[in-house]
């Protein structure tokens, strides 16, 4: 893949950005669409799949700074520090506006960060995979229950034709086994700590939300299991 190429749609192409923002939220049809348009000019897949996921990763690294640095701000001792915290913070917003991001946007996905377990990596997906389980996990959390079924299934069709090519005594039902297994790992890498931690409310949530995704067949059990474990750990 040409990295410059990449590099330069991620700055320059407002079709980048829409995607980016709509693999951010889960959104598979904004996001499918900003690809076909990018394809539709000539650049092959791969380099539209690379430049989109590129920017919603650069995206996500800036929110996290401004972030950080909005903490900074209310953490400062001193009236400078707090300044040069919030120039700082102010100067990555203006520098996402000059991208094409919408300001309100940004300042919402910046208050919106919390301090939580790191997010599942991305090792259900096949290489150079067109979805991620970023995206599962965005499409599940924004509601987009009918973008997650179809990132889901890419996910598991992908993993299972994998799984087949590199044990070949696997069944083509033994390896989809495996992968709805590695896609649900990722969930309960997600939200077990979540669960075990949060308020009844928050708990709530976190039932629906597995409960919408299919991958959990005893999801009760699973939850009772989460807590016992967790009971277990403050015991010792």
């Amino acid at each position: 893949v040409d990295k410059l190429m990449v590099d330069a749609l991620k700055l320059y192409d407002e079709r980048v950005i829409n995607g980016a923002i709509a693999y951010a939220e889960g959104d598979s049809d904004g996001y499918n669409s900003a690809i076909d348009e990018l394809v539709s000019d000539g650049f092959s897949e791969e380099v539209a799949i690379k430049a989109i996921q590129g920017a919603a990763s650069s995206y996500d690294s800036e929110i996290e700074k401004a972030s950080k640095a909005n903490e900074k701000a209310d953490e400062a001792d001193t009236n400078r520090e707090k300044r040069e915290a919030e120039k700082e913070r102010d100067e990555i917003i203006d520098r996402l506006v000059a991208l094409g991001y919408d300001r309100d946007e940004i300042e919402s996905a910046i208050d919106s960060v919390e301090k939580k377990a790191p997010e599942a990596s991305d090792s259900t997906e096949s290489k150079n995979s067109r979805y991620s389980t970023k995206m599962v996990l965005a499409a599940l959390e924004n509601g987009n229950y009918d973008s997650f079924k179809e990132i889901k299934g890419n996910i598991i069709e992908e993993k299972t034709k994998e799984y087949m090519e590199k044990d070949k005594t696997l069944t083509q039902k033994e390896a989809r086994s495996k992968a709805e297994s590695s896609l649900r790992s990722s969930l309960t890498s997600r939200y077990k700590d979540d669960y075990v931690n949060g308020t009844e409310s928050e708990k709530k949530q976190i039932r629906e939300i597995l409960a919408k995704s299919g991958l959990y067949q005893k999801l009760n059990k699973t939850l009772n299991d989460w807590e016992a474990e967790a009971r277990k750990k403050k015991t010792k």
